[in-house]
């Protein structure tokens, strides 16, 4: 196993080198189709195969240094939940919000019937 990791990581730095060696060679390039005073359309097709060849070398060098994937068991942690806890999330329950600026009916609702709000401090009020 070791080695599958070390031979991936020497992968990955040959290809890193190739890819760096194929942008020292464009730059060479340029440089020398300004001293011809020529204009620069693209890079040369021996150093478009050297990139794509060195980021293929990159990516077999990650996959063969992963380690292999595990498989998560999700059932064995819910299991013992029954659907309404599955179904419950407390952190999104506000009490504090936008409806108690509309007035104490809330936008008409019957002031008998309301829930009960518990009061909030407002962040001005706290400083107090």
């Amino acid at each position: 196993v070791f080695l599958m990791g070390a031979s991936g990581k020497l992968l990955l730095g040959a290809g890193f080198l190739v890819m760096a060696h194929a942008a020292l060679s464009v730059v060479q390039q340029r440089h020398y189709v300004r001293l011809m005073e020529q204009e620069f359309l693209r890079p040369s097709t021996d150093i478009v195969v050297e990139l794509f060849l060195g980021a293929a070398v990159c990516v077999w060098g990650v996959f063969v240094s992963a380690s292999p994937l595990v498989s998560i068991h999700a059932v064995d942690k819910l299991a013992c939940r029954t659907w309404e806890s599955l179904t419950t999330r407390a952190e999104f329950r506000s009490f504090n919000h936008r409806g108690r600026a509309l007035g104490p009916n809330q936008g008409g609702a019957d002031p008998a019937r309301r829930h009960h709000v518990p009061e909030v401090l407002s962040p001005l009020e706290m400083v107090d």
